[in-house]
């Protein structure tokens, strides 16, 4: 399966025609630089510089509170979303998930299977590199290409997409915890880089205990709530990081306090 997209009312189709092997959309777009001489990445949260897009790792114990409100905080300053949404065809929508709710676009909405998920694909970048790199490319660029190629095939094709000039974009990436073995945390990294460097703000969504690799993102947040019918009642935690103004490292806030969370959940709320 190398990629689909589905409408939201429509359940999992089969698998779109896959590319040839090795193969990109055109060239890859600029992704962030490789390490520099004291093996740091520019795009490590130390060395990131002003307006370059962060990443967010959102976690909880109800599914449908962490879906909801990764939405909520992926639309908040960000004109474009890519869903990327982890399950099979045999796993039922929630009712209130922002899928069966219709709040994604059509066009912008991703399904993978976790047997797949966002395992990257070293095997495939060497060869796919010759296919896109000129004689005289700089070594910095070489190194960029190559994390490029080594991204997970669905997010290789988000970021191969032609931007909207100037409009801030977001890939949420919701039930990471279905494929929670397919990342560990040393292929996080380049991930991470490579997806801020695009020009993309990327936000995962994790239902459960969280990984020991959630320090790698920017911001970590924990939505302590039952569900989100009782989201009046929860609260969100910031671990690490300021992802809205005034909730640095350590706040907790109470939902209702949060207007961009607010809305949300109460258009949820409102569809039952």
């Amino acid at each position: 399966m190398e990629h689909e997209r589905l409408a939201v009312s429509r359940p999992v189709s089969g698998p779109a025609e896959p590319s040839a092997p090795g193969r990109i959309p055109g060239r890859p777009p600029a992704v962030a630089p490789g390490p520099d001489r004291r093996g740091r990445s520019p795009g490590s949260p130390s060395e990131r510089g002003p307006g370059r897009p962060g990443s967010t790792f959102l976690y909880g114990s109800s599914r449908e509170l962490v879906n909801v409100l990764l939405f909520a905080a992926a639309r908040e300053g960000n004109r474009t979303v890519h869903w990327l949404d982890i399950r099979t065809s045999r796993e039922p929508t929630p009712a209130l998930d922002p899928t069966a709710l219709g709040w994604i676009d059509e066009d912008h909405l991703w399904t993978v299977d976790p047997a797949e998920a966002l395992a990257p694909a070293p095997d495939r970048a060497g060869a796919a590199l010759f296919e896109v790199v000129r004689k005289d490319e700089p070594p910095e660029t070489l190194a960029r290409l190559t994390d490029f190629l080594r991204l997970p095939a669905r997010i290789q094709r988000i970021l191969a997409e032609p931007p909207t000039e100037g409009a801030p974009r977001a890939i949420a990436v919701a039930n990471a915890d279905r494929a929670r073995g397919a990342f560990p945390a040393a292929t996080l990294p380049p991930i991470l880089d490579a997806v801020a460097g695009a020009g993309y703000a990327l936000l995962v969504g994790f239902d459960g205990p969280p990984p020991g690799g959630r320090h790698l993102f920017d911001t970590v947040v924990r939505v302590d709530g039952a569900s989100v019918r009782r989201w009046t009642e929860a609260t969100l935690v910031v671990e690490r990081g300021r992802p809205w103004p005034g909730t640095p490292g350590g706040t907790r806030r109470p939902l209702p306090e949060l207007p961009f969370a607010a809305e949300a959940l109460r258009r949820a709320t409102d569809a039952l």
